[in-house]
């Protein structure tokens, strides 16, 4: 196989039948739901906390939170997020614990199982959480508790059951709930239905900075331009915004502005300096750029904090990958994937690397491997295809 026909195996077709708003034995409960509320209830104090900080004004969150009385768990959820936004992880852990132990299905319960799952690596134990707010959230049934139960469902990789989720709870008007709903169409490649829920968040909420992001994720690989614009509205409304920043530095990597891209990622760690995705990054540069100690370092350093994350050799076997050194990416991926054997998009990018390098059988075995697990994936989708033909 040549490398131009691998090269251009992502522009193919997206997968046809599970790309589409997909059904599960929650969608015939919940129903459908295709655009924010007319009409909603009043903000509950965890949503007005989380409209002030995606329209960047986290100062007015974090008084109003403190304004609550101490022992409060939502108080906890909403000053760890902001403590976690700042790097202060051990103190978010803390709040969370507390809140979570006061109320095990609530805000900071689902909050402790993210951050220990993607911060800490402590998979075990955030699944326990997790399970608990998504059980808890089915038998309450109220907007809240949905919204809850399918970050969780999403969390424990159960794509069909969040769907279900997020399209009940999106008819509360909540413009994080629609955000997250596009990102989750976002994570199983349904591009069209992702940038449907971004702009309905924008039209809705034009302060709404995560979703000016989504936008940018969305349209980054077809529109460089247009995805790099969107970015840099999000950064007009929160100049601190980490994604944004990464996106604007993976455009930059796309491009080989090395320099450009270390600057953005820089920015995200004045604020945050153990923002594992751009530590990760800054390691992958070092390596294309043939500088082991740098590497090595923001590897161990990563790797201190969360075992688990396989991010930071995914991240380098992409980055090498495409300056077409396809058999370090191999190794390098195999680590990641040694290290997060759930990665999924480890996993796909193993099947591609290989088949750059020409091991078309083994490409076959772990790409059938990983559309069993997750197919959702469309790269993956695609890359089985392009094997079917030769």
């Amino acid at each position: 196989m040549s490398v131009v026909a691998v090269l251009l195996v992502c522009g193919l077709a997206a997968v046809p039948a599970v790309r589409s708003r997909v059904a599960s034995s929650l969608g015939a409960v919940f129903g459908a739901a295709t655009s924010l509320a007319a009409v909603q209830a009043p903000e509950t104090f965890i949503q007005q906390a989380r409209r002030l900080s995606a329209s960047g004004r986290r100062t007015e969150a974090e008084a109003l939170a403190k304004a609550r009385p101490a022992g409060d768990p939502d108080r906890a959820a909403v000053l760890a997020g902001l403590e976690a936004s700042r790097g202060h992880y051990d103190e978010a852990l803390k709040l969370l614990e507390a809140g979570a132990a006061a109320n095990p299905t609530g805000e900071a319960a689902l909050e402790l199982g993210l951050l220990l799952q993607s911060h800490f690596g402590r998979q075990t134990a955030a699944a326990e959480h997790l399970n608990r707010v998504f059980g808890s959230g089915l038998k309450t049934g109220d907007a809240e508790s949905l919204f809850r139960a399918a970050r969780a469902a999403r969390a424990l990789d159960q794509i069909r059951d969040a769907e279900a989720l997020y399209k009940a709870a999106v008819r509360s008007g909540d413009p994080a709930v629609e955000t997250a709903f596009g990102e989750l169409f976002l994570e199983t490649d349904n591009s069209r239905e992702a940038l449907k829920s971004f702009q309905i968040v924008i039209k809705a909420a034009a302060d709404w900075a995560p979703a000016h992001v989504g936008v940018a994720k969305t349209i980054a690989g077809e529109n460089p331009p247009m995805a790099a614009a969107a970015a840099e509205e999000a950064l007009k409304i929160d100049p601190d915004l980490a994604d944004a920043h990464l996106v604007l530095a993976g455009l930059d990597l796309d491009n080989t502005r090395y320099d450009a891209a270390r600057e953005r990622i820089e920015r995200v760690l004045k604020t945050n300096p153990s923002h594992l995705d751009a530590r990760s990054l800054l390691g992958a540069i070092a390596y294309v750029r043939d500088d082991k100690a740098t590497f090595d370092a923001e590897t161990a350093r990563v790797l201190a904090i969360n075992p688990n994350f396989g991010e930071v050799y995914r991240v380098a076997g992409d980055l090498a990958a495409r300056l077409y050194r396809f058999d370090e990416a191999v190794a390098l991926t195999r680590r990641a994937i040694e290290l997060s054997p759930s990665n999924i998009a480890a996993q796909s990018d193993l099947g591609l690397h290989l088949m750059r390098t020409g091991d078309e059988a083994e490409a076959r075995r772990v790409l059938d491997r990983t559309y069993k697990v997750f197919p959702y994936d469309v790269v993956t989708f695609n890359l089985l295809g392009l094997l079917d033909k030769l």
